[in-house]
């Protein structure tokens, strides 16, 4: 009998290890959500949920590729609209995640928007922030 118990929690810890570092651009979106406003607040609780958790799609496990991917997902729209500016809180968040001077950084975004936000798609958008390194370190 202890050996099936010892079995199962076996099992079980690695379905859960296996699944605790999935990333998944979708769920980690916020306010993408195309139907009612009930779905739109039950997908924020278990993406919060999952990022306090360090488990789930949106989970604070990993690197800062990791952080850096789960901002963008959730803040992608705001980002397009302070890459479009030149500035902004969202844009000097990813510069500073980046470790790079905000001022540089935030204008060479700008003069590449139409490169980095040719699609409304996170992943690309987080790829073609990528692409451009930084200017200057800090």
């Amino acid at each position: 009998m202890m050996r099936l118990i010892f079995i199962l929690i076996a099992i079980m810890s690695i379905a859960l290890i296996e699944n605790s570092f999935a990333f998944d651009w979708n769920k980690c979106r916020k306010g993408v959500i195309p139907h009612s406003s009930w779905l739109f607040s039950a997908g924020l609780i278990v993406s919060s949920t999952s990022y306090i958790s360090s488990t789930g799609e949106c989970s604070m496990i990993g690197s800062i590729t990791h952080n850096k991917k789960v901002f963008v997902a959730q803040n992608y729209i705001e980002l397009m609209e302070d890459a479009a500016k030149g500035q902004g809180d969202y844009l000097e968040q990813y510069a500073l995640m980046n470790n790079c001077n905000v001022l540089k950084y935030s204008n060479q975004i700008h003069q590449n928007y139409s490169h980095i936000f040719m699609t409304d798609d996170p992943e690309s958008i987080y790829l073609g922030l990528e692409k451009h390194s930084c200017l200057e370190r800090i």
